[in-house]
């Protein structure tokens, strides 16, 4: 198979030619093969007359006999060896060249390129990528893993995945679903300090937090009854959402992260959800990319695919 810079070689070479002189090699071609107008037109379905009127424009048109014309024989002309030795080449590119993009198409493939945030990607992403590979298994991924808003096109990013309300941009952004946001605390913790319930009484209680993503007066503020802040106190503070959870499995205290962190570990009891009545506002998940991106086969399939999961 002809690599990429091969493939456009040829394109290039075949863009000067038109498609009614590219069609007339093609003619010149079945017909030095096999030696007969007549047997031409047959393959070809047209008729006879036909094959010798174009094999005569393209003589005309080169200022060269390629043929030499009896009632028996027809034989290439030293002209008509050259020509031959020429264009086969370039035919047999042409449709590989169209096979090759007829491919694209019926089993696409490629590279897609995903910026994510580190627990996103590897809690809900990288289960997704691994079920749409399943489909797709030519398409391919490359993860820049990071919590900073990249600039897609400077990047060469294909699709942001990402949480929270997005800034105004030039981009295109899907909506795929939420993320809620729980107050969760281990159960060893809770049987030394008390299980809160009544919201009040988590101003009692040590918290682990992320003084970076999460600030635990805003998140509370709007479901606080009097409308007054309280101070929490800490017993961890750090910048990793995974030590946070870790920490809070470990009993170091209480804290509020997203529901596809904690929602496993409730389930086997390593966690324990807190005044789940609390309305704390939830959180979109987008998908963002540059608006070219998604006339991009494979990456509209991934944002397609994408939807679905969460769809469901």
């Amino acid at each position: 198979m002809l690599n990429c810079f091969a493939l456009l070689a040829k394109i290039v070479a075949l863009q000067e030619v038109s498609l009614e002189r590219f069609d007339n090699y093609q003619c010149f071609l079945l017909v030095a093969k096999l030696g007969s107008f007549s047997q031409a037109a047959k393959q070809l379905q047209v008729a006879p007359s036909s094959v010798s009127r174009q094999i005569a424009a393209m003589e005309k048109y080169l200022q060269v006999q390629l043929f030499h014309r009896t009632t028996r024989v027809l034989q290439l002309t030293d002209a008509g060896h050259w020509l031959l030795e020429k264009v086969q080449p370039l035919v047999n590119d042409f449709a590989d060249i169209e096979s090759q993009i007829r491919n694209f198409s019926l089993s696409p493939k490629g590279l897609i390129t995903i910026t994510t945030a580190p627990l996103m990607g590897r809690y809900l992403l990288t289960p997704l990528l691994a079920k749409f590979r399943k489909r797709f298994p030519d398409i391919h991924f490359k993860l820049i893993v990071t919590d900073q808003n990249l600039n897609l096109l400077e990047e060469g990013v294909d699709l942001a995945f990402r949480a929270g309300q997005l800034k105004d941009s030039t981009l295109k952004a899907v909506r795929l679903g939420l993320t809620k946001l729980r107050v969760v605390a281990s159960p060893n913790y809770l049987e030394h300090s008390g299980r809160p319930d009544r919201l009040e009484q988590l101003a009692d209680l040590a918290w682990v937090v992320n003084d970076q993503m999460l600030n635990m007066d805003n998140i509370l503020q709007s479901v606080l009854p009097d409308g007054n802040l309280h101070r929490f106190k800490t017993s961890l503070v750090a910048d990793d959402l995974q030590l946070i959870l870790e920490a809070t499995v470990q009993g170091l205290g209480v804290t509020v992260l997203p529901d596809y962190l904690v929602d496993p570990l409730i389930q086997k009891g390593s966690l324990v959800q807190l005044l789940p009545e609390l309305k704390i506002p939830s959180r979109d998940i987008n998908l963002v990319f540059p608006s070219s991106r998604f006339e991009v086969a494979r990456v509209r399939l991934l944002i397609d695919f994408l939807k679905g999961q969460f769809g469901e």
